[in-house]
Formats: structure tokens, C-alpha cells, sequence
């Protein structure tokens, strides 16, 4: 048995992204090693879907907060405070699942591990104002000095951190992640119908799943279904959020004369978006960089094949399931795409060795593995 404290702010406030990262890990945890100790520190959710996840997990663990709700002061509480929370607790571990550890010095007898993601901050620089990456910058940092053990998602994301941040490389362990579980299964098809007219999807469809920010990528997409032959158009569905890059693609769709082969979903909740997933025909996804790439595990799982792009993490995590294009090739995205419309057995074979592929990173796989990671910190 293992006393496991952890910083649960992205778990009780992010929808995606970091968040689904921390609540995927922590169920993990509580399915598979229910004889562990685990105690969350966080702030009060700010949406309903971890307020729920919230009461599903409270009864199987220990949740600390704040005593005030000031913001000044869960900010302070979160950084300095929480210390005192550990001392009291004594846990045998405090995994920092987003980027940070508390500050001020180590608790004793206390092993520290931090969850790198990505190092965003100094590969896309103009993704950032200059305030908020040195903060950013600060924080990553400090947490890569005081932890014992540095996680990395992602071989990707290791060779970052040895080379922007000068961390040894026997500091750094590599624990993948999983999707959440409700896009393991094969959803029935009353559901899919009724989604489907939910949110007047064609019946067959490009997806899209992702922020909307500029390395992303999504541009390629709308250029390269602009170019697609005759018996080879199909519209793009688009899901994800970001005022300023969609203005950008809006303005692109309109150029190209594609108003009504772009269907935009702004919000689409976690109950919908794996029918939504199963649904597509083909999932692209041309990202420039990610520390890991969560949508094309969620696609694979749906059975739903995937074109992303070459390099990076991307084949971390496609395998030899995926199709890889060079992100800045249109003409190559487009003829990829042709190229599973015309052919139902590359279609069929892709589904079935995405699948395969998605099956290694199973909650129970990288929950298991991140048991071991924890292990070989006592």
C-alpha cells in the first residue's frame, strides 16, 4: 500500500487536455490499485463534468481544498500553502500532474514526481504572451529541480526536456497516457442516429477534434479537401474551440468556396463526442507539434482511421496504424485522403490496426505501468 497525494487542479478545472490526463490516471488508480491512498488537493471545479467526476471518485479517496474561496488566496494556497497539507499528511509520494510542483523546499521522507506534457513554451513561442511563458517557464523549471522523478509523456517530450531544460536523462521515466474508457467500446446504433441528426452530421465525414490555435494545423485540412477530385469531396467536421485561428479558417472556407463543406461544432459534450468519433470516416489531424496526441488514441479506439503528420510524437502513438503526411504538403494530405476513400480494404485494415495499436494503451496498461513508476520511487 502506497499513501499518494496529488495536485488535482487540472482534474477538477480543465475539460480536456490536462484534465483528461489527471482524471484518466487517478481512475485508473482507484479501479485497478483500490489499496493505495490517495488524497487530491484542489480548488473548487468550474464545470459540471468534473463536479460529476467529483462525486463518482469522493467516497474512494481523500480530497482537500482551500479553506477560503478568495482566488488570491487558492492561488497562494496551491503554490506555498499546500505544503502544510503534505507535512500533516505524510504521503509516500506528491505526483504534480500539470506542469508544477508546490514551491519552497522538499517535505521530508516525501518523493516528488512531476507530469511533463509538453515544452510548448519553447518550441511555439508566439503561442504565448511574454508574461505568462516566463511564468510558465518559472514554474517547469522549478518543478524539474525539486522532483525525484520527472515524468514525460512522450519520448517526444523527453528529448525536450534534456534539451531545452539540461535535465539528465536517468531523471526522466516515460509513462504514456490513456483516453477516457467511454471511447473503448462500440456504440449502439439508436445513439449514433440520434446524434447524428443532433447535430446534422453528413453521412460521411473528415473529423477534426482539437483547440483551434494556428500549430494545429487545421488550415491543411480545408486546403487540401479544395483540391480533392470530384468522386473523392467529403466534408469536414470540425470540433474545438478558438475565436481568433477560426475567424482565420472562416475567412480561408469562404476563399475557397467551401461554406458548405465545413460544419463547425463549437461545443460538443463528452457524452457526444465518441458517437461523433465512430461516426467520421477518416480522422485527420496535421498538428505541427503536441507532446502527445490524445485524439488520434481517441480515434483509434473509435475504429476510425487516421492521417496525422510525420515526426514528433505522432508515431509514438499511431504506430503502423496510422497514414503520415508532411504537414506542410497539402497535395499529400489530399492524396492520402483519396487514396482510403477508394480502397474499402486499406479503409478496413487501417480500422482494425488502429485498434490493435489503440489496445497498448489501455487504462489498464498505463495505469499499471505508472504503479511501477511509483514503485520505484520507495
Amino acid at each position: 500500500m502506497m499513501k499518494i497525494s496529488y495536485d488535482a487542479k487540472r482534474a477538477f478545472q480543465n475539460n480536456r487536455g490536462l484534465g483528461n490526463y489527471s482524471r484518466n490516471l487517478l481512475d485508473g488508480m482507484i479501479r485497478f490499485y483500490p489499496e493505495n491512498k490517495l488524497t487530491l488537493y484542489g480548488v473548487s471545479p468550474q464545470n459540471n463534468f468534473a463536479s460529476e467526476w467529483i462525486k463518482r471518485i469522493e467516497n474512494k479517496l481523500t480530497i482537500e481544498q482551500p479553506v477560503n474561496s478568495c482566488k488570491l488566496y487558492q492561488a497562494y494556497w496551491r503554490s506555498f500553502g499546500i505544503n502544510n497539507n503534505i507535512k500533516n499528511n505524510t504521503p509516500d509520494i506528491f505526483h504534480g500532474l500539470g506542469q508544477e510542483l508546490p514551491r519552497g523546499k522538499k517535505i521530508e521522507n516525501v518523493k516528488y514526481i512531476v507530469t511533463i506534457h509538453d515544452l510548448l513554451i519553447y518550441r511555439i513561442k508566439d503561442l504565448f504572451n511574454p508574461i505568462d511563458r516566463k511564468i510558465y517557464e518559472i514554474k517547469i523549471k522549478a518543478a524539474c529541480k525539486k522532483a525525484d522523478l520527472i515524468l514525460a509523456i512522450s519520448k517526444q517530450t523527453k528529448s525536450d526536456i534534456i534539451n531545452y531544460l539540461n535535465v539528465p536523462e536517468e531523471k526522466i521515466v516515460i509513462g504514456y497516457q490513456s483516453c477516457s474508457s467511454r471511447f473503448y467500446d462500440d456504440i449502439d446504433v439508436s445513439k449514433k442516429i440520434s446524434v447524428k441528426e443532433k447535430y446534422n452530421l453528413p453521412d460521411k465525414y473528415l473529423l477534426y477534434v482539437g483547440a483551434l490555435i494556428k500549430h494545429k494545423n487545421v488550415k491543411l485540412i480545408i486546403e487540401a479537401i479544395s483540391i480533392l477530385h470530384e468522386d473523392s469531396k467529403i466534408p469536414l467536421v470540425i470540433v474545438g474551440n478558438g475565436e481568433s485561428y477560426k475567424k482565420e479558417l472562416l475567412k480561408q472556407i469562404s476563399l475557397l468556396n467551401l461554406t458548405k463543406r465545413v460544419l463547425f461544432l463549437d461545443y460538443v459534450p463528452d457524452i457526444d463526442i465518441s458517437t461523433i468519433y465512430q461516426l467520421a470516416t477518416i480522422f485527420v489531424w496535421p498538428s505541427f507539434f503536441e507532446g502527445f496526441g490524445i485524439p488520434i488514441l481517441e480515434a483509434m479506439f473509435s475504429n476510425t482511421p487516421v492521417i496525422t503528420s510525420k515526426g514528433g510524437c505522432f508515431s509514438e502513438v499511431g504506430g503502423n496504424a496510422a497514414k503520415y503526411i508532411n504537414p506542410n504538403d497539402k497535395e499529400e494530405l489530399a492524396y492520402t485522403i483519396e487514396n482510403i476513400l477508394s480502397d474499402e480494404k486499406i479503409l478496413k485494415e487501417m480500422q482494425s490496426k488502429g485498434r490493435e495499436q489503440a489496445l497498448n494503451f489501455h487504462i489498464k496498461n498505463t495505469t499499471e505501468r505508472m504503479n511501477q513508476i511509483y514503485s520505484s520511487l520507495l
